[in-house]
């Protein structure tokens, strides 16, 4: 039997049972819509999990307006303790964990003996594969094995940690990080006895609490899921499974596109054109289809990113009215799809386009307030640099992949950052 089949179910548990509190009687949409075991059941996890946090935070609230600030200290210890297993118990914390581990080693053991971590970290890889895309996470570890192997550890270290953060889950993991924040931040205000300023914070880390929730059953979310479920099918033979997933991703999508921003529901509707073609050409259009399967996917997933960005900036404007921060996360946007275009699609045109607006929002997020000056630095660089690849659109081998995973890297940062 696969241990890790079994690992999402006892999270459940584990998380119901650390948090004291009832789970939902209702039955979640996400458990009637989605399939194929291990994955439905880990968002699930998160899903109970995001609520039970939640919960946390509104009886603190709930304490602090009764004059109770033990009881809401106690809540959050909860809440923080709740986090803590959350992250600790997604399908991506055994490798990201190994991987750790061998970069540890790596500090004071001899390269040679660190080769002895790389095999049960491509074991764990290899267990998620089936539902995650792990092909950049591997690469990495390809490339830190060469290196090993040179005695280079400079270049293996680096490797690694890029395999580790190609393992991050932005739609998961930023909400969260917020989360942990302003409960931080609660806490500073309650030791200052600022109730009211402390309530505040935890109102924020309830909408971002409520965010990783919606974020499960959103139809962007599921249509993600959907696209790779059909890519992977497809690379397999599956050609009828693969169709299926594609028209369910589809269908998620034309729901999608009914709300949310103007500039979001044009970019979803576009997707899902992309789809509906792809749909009736399936059968018989080869590489053709495998290429448009990974660039839904793909493109699906950067805009989902680009939701749970909006979500956590969304509060931070209106805790410091920051301006700019919007242009950062359209900056992105634009470099994923210019990636997929360049590299996934083989379409140098709507890879330079792609960069030139990236370009543009670059420029405007230079003006916001809080840009200090080692950001604007930061910001003229990264600018830089998409100025660079978009010289050259035509060029798709590793090495313009990596510069764009750089360029996307860094501007996380400062999204977070800002």
């Amino acid at each position: 039997m696969n241990s890790a089949r079994l690992t999402v179910p006892l999270l459940c548990v584990m998380l119901l049972s650390a948090s004291g509190m009832p789970s939902a009687q209702a039955v979640s949409p996400i458990q009637a819509n989605l399939q194929d075991g291990i994955l439905s059941q880990e968002d699930v996890s998160i899903e109970r999990a995001a609520v039970d946090i939640h919960g946390r935070i509104v009886q603190a609230r709930a304490d602090i307006n009764h004059n109770n600030p033990d009881g809401a200290w106690r809540e959050l210890d909860a809440a923080e303790t709740l986090i803590g297993t959350m992250k600790e118990s997604l399908s991506t914390a055994i490798p990201r964990g190994l991987i750790g581990i061998a970069m540890k080693h790596l500090e004071f053991e001899p390269p040679s003996k660190v080769m002895g971590d790389l095999p049960p970290i491509y074991a764990s890889l290899d267990r998620i594969a089936v539902f995650l895309p792990i092909d950049g996470a591997k690469l990495h570890i390809d490339r830190a094995r060469e290196y090993l192997g040179k005695d280079d550890k400079k270049r293996a270290a680096k490797e690694l940690s890029l395999a580790r953060g190609a393992l991050v889950s932005i739609e998961v993991e930023l909400p969260l990080f917020k989360v942990a924040k302003f409960i931080s931040k609660a806490r500073y205000d309650l030791i200052g006895r600022e109730t009211g300023k402390a309530d505040k914070a935890l109102w924020m880390a309830e909408v971002q609490a409520r965010g990783i929730y919606l974020m499960i059953e959103s139809p962007l979310h599921l249509a993600k899921k959907k696209f790779w479920q059909a890519s992977r099918a497809y690379s397999e033979g599956r050609t009828a499974e693969a169709r299926t997933y594609l028209e369910q991703g589809r269908v998620y999508l034309e729901e999608e596109a009914k709300k949310g921003r103007a500039s979001q529901r044009q970019a979803v509707s576009e997707l899902s054109l992309e789809a509906s073609d792809l749909e009736k050409r399936i059968p018989a259009s080869g590489n053709v289809a495998a290429t448009g399967l990974k660039s839904l996917w793909e493109r699906s997933k950067a805009l989902a990113e680009r939701s749970a960005e909006y979500l956590a900036a969304g509060i931070a404007e209106e805790e410091t009215t920051l301006k700019g921060e919007d242009n950062l996360i359209e900056a992105k946007l634009h470099v994923a799809y210019a990636e997929t275009y360049q590299v996934t699609a083989g379409e140098p045109g709507k890879a330079a386009d792609e960069l030139g607006r990236a370009d543009a929002c670059l420029r405007k997020a230079l003006q916001g307030e809080l840009v200090d000056k080692a950001n604007a630095e930061k910001i003229n660089e990264l600018d830089k640099e998409v100025l660079g690849i978009k010289a050259d659109t035509a060029e798709k081998d590793s090495a313009v992949r990596d510069r764009y995973e750089s360029i996307k890297g860094r501007l996380s940062e400062l999204i977070h950052e800002l």
